[in-house]
């Protein structure tokens, strides 16, 4: 049996690429607790760093982009939103094709912006595109379809139809009630 030397790990500095890529997760985790502001500083930092270390197409500015552009969605920056979503996810869907796994969120975001923009009927054809693709790669049960579910409702409420409206939310219901534990957030 012998020693194996042990290397401590270089600490991450504001140097290393990794720094802006914890600064947007960090952003992202702010974002959701609603503290926007914070959110904002950080997703900036980030992409200024991620410009500079691995330029414009580089998944993780990418990443930054859609992030930074899903807070402004948020706060109601619709045009903003748009100039960071738009082009970081055509990036991402010709790197990757809108049918990866990876890509289902971000194209979901891109359909709420539509919604937010006023276009419903390009939003609902997006839902329905993802859906209808989904159901072709992942199971039934599983939690995206609930998501798309929701999605869906929220267009057919936004397009005035209640009906539709209720017929996604009772299909998102149940995706829910089968994956998740009573009193979870998603199915309240």
């Amino acid at each position: 049996e012998r020693d194996l030397p042990v290397r401590e790990p270089a600490p991450v500095g504001e140097a290393d690429p990794l720094t802006p890529a914890i600064a947007r997760n960090l952003a992202d985790v702010q974002r959701d607790a609603g503290r926007y502001e914070a959110a904002e500083r950080l997703y900036l930092d980030a992409l200024a760093a991620q410009v500079v270390a691995h330029g414009e197409t580089h998944p993780n500015t990418i990443a930054s982009h859609l992030g930074y552009g899903r807070l402004l969605l948020d706060l109601g920056r619709y045009d903003e939103a748009a100039a960071q979503i738009e082009p970081a996810f055509a990036l991402l869907a010709n790197a990757f094709g809108t049918t990866s796994p990876a890509i289902t969120y971000w194209e979901r975001v891109v359909a709420e912006l539509e919604e937010a923009r006023g276009a419903f009927d390009d939003a609902a054809r997006r839902v329905e595109r993802i859906d209808a693709d989904l159901h072709g790669r992942v199971p039934d049960g599983h939690l995206i379809h609930g998501y798309t579910a929701l999605d869906a409702g929220f267009v057919a409420l936004a397009r005035g139809d209640a009906s539709a409206a209720a017929a996604h939310f009772a299909r998102a219901r149940r995706v829910f009630d089968g994956v998740q534990p009573l009193g979870h957030p998603r199915r309240i």
